[in-house]
C-alpha cells in the first residue's frame, strides 16, 4: 500500500495510483507476489480509503471486546 499527505492534489493522487497499478500488473511484480505466496490486491484511492476505515473499525471493535480500549 501507499499513503500520501492528506491534501495531495487529485491529479497527483491519480498519477501515483496509475503508476502503482501499472507496477502491480507487471510480470516481475506478479512473479514476486507468487514467490512470496501473497494474495495480490490493488485498490484505487477511494477503495483503499474504505478498506482502511473498515479495518480500523474492526480493530476498534475487537479492542473494545477484549477490554483493551476505553473508547
Amino acid at each position: 500500500g501507499g499513503l500520501g499527505p492528506k491534501d495531495l492534489p487529485p491529479a497527483q493522487v491519480n498519477s501515483w495510483a496509475d503508476a502503482i497499478r501499472r507496477a502491480t500488473e507487471s510480470e516481475e511484480w506478479q512473479s514476486f507476489v507468487t514467490r512470496q505466496n501473497w494474495r495480490p490486491m490493488f485498490l484505487g484511492p477511494d477503495e483503499m480509503k474504505q478498506y482502511i476505515e473498515q479495518e480500523f473499525d474492526a480493530t476498534r471493535t475487537l479492542m473494545k471486546e477484549l477490554r483493551l480500549s476505553k473508547n
